[in-house]
């Protein structure tokens, strides 16, 4: 083969490679650890997973609460799907009202104060896909 031969098909291997490491970089998505998540947090967008240790439903709200374990700490967070963002999931073939109680999941969440308590926060549900995972 002739040397420009080698050094454009090398140049075309290169380019593939660095489009498929940024894929493969774009595609992973940082969660979040909920023992990390802090009043300072507010106002943020995160990626969190938790498994569900209570479920609550009134006028079509779902009230969970997420624990995970960070080393040898166990933390829990409230969060809230609103009725909305619920009846769009429902359309789009998630239903949310099927969660329960020992299920994982991973979501994309809003860190807000709770109002009802000075200094504590919990996760609204933002947008995209609510991923159910085996506990």
């Amino acid at each position: 083969m002739q040397e420009s031969v080698l050094k454009a098909l090398a140049l075309a291997c290169s380019l593939l490679g660095l489009a498929l490491m940024f894929y493969a970089a774009s595609s992973m998505q940082a969660y979040t650890s909920i023992c990390s998540i802090s009043i300072d947090d507010a106002d943020l967008a995160v990626r969190i997973c938790g498994n569900i240790t209570s479920t609550y439903v009134k006028n079509g709200h779902i009230f969970l609460t997420l624990r995970n374990q960070s080393g040898n700490q166990s933390c829990g967070i409230k969060f809230v799907i609103f009725n909305s963002s619920a009846a769009k999931l429902n359309q789009s073939g998630m239903s949310p009202y099927s969660l329960s109680r020992g299920m994982r999941i991973c979501t994309r969440a809003l860190v807000q104060e709770y109002p009802k308590a000075s200094g504590r926060v919990e996760a609204i549900y933002q947008s995209g896909d609510i991923e159910v995972r085996r506990a």
